[in-house]
Protein backbone atom coordinates (compact mmCIF):
# COMPACT_ATOMS: atom_id res chain seq x y z
CA UNK A 1 0.00 0.00 0.00
CA UNK A 2 1.20 3.60 -0.94
CA UNK A 3 2.40 5.97 2.06
CA UNK A 4 4.42 8.48 0.14
CA UNK A 5 3.41 9.50 -2.93
CA UNK A 6 5.84 11.65 -5.62
CA UNK A 7 4.29 14.27 -8.29
CA UNK A 8 6.54 15.79 -11.53
CA UNK A 9 4.86 18.64 -11.22
CA UNK A 10 6.31 21.12 -13.74
CA UNK A 11 7.81 19.46 -16.77
CA UNK A 12 7.14 19.58 -20.69
CA UNK A 13 5.54 16.88 -20.28
CA UNK A 14 1.48 17.07 -20.91
CA UNK A 15 0.42 15.23 -17.60
CA UNK A 16 2.26 15.28 -14.24
CA UNK A 17 3.86 11.85 -13.95
CA UNK A 18 3.38 9.93 -10.37
CA UNK A 19 5.24 7.69 -7.81
CA UNK A 20 4.49 6.01 -4.85
CA UNK A 21 6.18 4.01 -2.51
CA UNK A 22 5.37 2.17 1.04
CA UNK A 23 6.60 2.12 4.17
CA UNK A 24 9.21 -0.40 3.31
CA UNK A 25 10.74 1.06 0.22
CA UNK A 26 10.71 4.80 0.83
CA UNK A 27 10.28 7.54 -1.89
CA UNK A 28 13.57 9.21 -3.77
CA UNK A 29 13.39 11.60 -6.65
CA UNK A 30 16.02 13.06 -8.61
CA UNK A 31 16.32 16.33 -10.38
CA UNK A 32 19.09 17.47 -12.44
CA UNK A 33 20.82 19.76 -14.56
CA UNK A 34 24.40 19.47 -16.33
CA UNK A 35 25.26 21.65 -12.89
CA UNK A 36 24.15 18.98 -10.27
CA UNK A 37 21.12 17.35 -9.05
CA UNK A 38 19.15 17.67 -5.96
CA UNK A 39 18.26 14.18 -4.40
CA UNK A 40 14.84 14.27 -2.40
CA UNK A 41 14.39 10.83 -0.17
CA UNK A 42 11.63 9.94 2.22
CA UNK A 43 11.50 7.05 4.43
CA UNK A 44 9.45 5.89 7.61
CA UNK A 45 11.55 5.13 10.33
CA UNK A 46 9.48 2.26 12.21
CA UNK A 47 11.44 3.10 15.65
CA UNK A 48 9.87 6.56 16.10
CA UNK A 49 6.91 6.30 13.74
CA UNK A 50 7.52 9.61 11.77
CA UNK A 51 8.48 9.78 8.17
CA UNK A 52 11.67 11.29 7.36
CA UNK A 53 12.84 13.31 4.77
CA UNK A 54 16.74 13.89 3.22
CA UNK A 55 17.40 16.92 1.03
CA UNK A 56 20.77 16.52 -0.96
CA UNK A 57 22.72 18.29 -3.50
CA UNK A 58 24.47 15.49 -5.48
CA UNK A 59 26.57 15.11 -8.32
CA UNK A 60 24.97 14.25 -12.24
CA UNK A 61 27.49 12.71 -14.57
CA UNK A 62 30.76 13.49 -12.15
CA UNK A 63 29.71 17.19 -11.60
CA UNK A 64 28.31 18.89 -8.48
CA UNK A 65 28.91 18.79 -5.29
CA UNK A 66 27.92 16.53 -2.18
CA UNK A 67 25.95 17.87 0.69
CA UNK A 68 22.85 17.49 2.81
CA UNK A 69 20.56 20.53 2.69
CA UNK A 70 18.11 19.83 5.17
CA UNK A 71 16.97 16.87 6.83
CA UNK A 72 13.84 15.97 9.35
CA UNK A 73 10.71 14.32 10.09
CA UNK A 74 7.79 15.62 7.62
CA UNK A 75 5.33 17.75 9.14
CA UNK A 76 7.75 19.38 11.92
CA UNK A 77 9.90 22.32 11.47
CA UNK A 78 14.05 21.99 11.32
Amino acid sequence: MAHFYGVIDKSSRKMSATATGSKETGLGIIAASYKGAIKVVLTYNPDTGKDEFVITQTKHQQVGVEQILAAGNLGERI
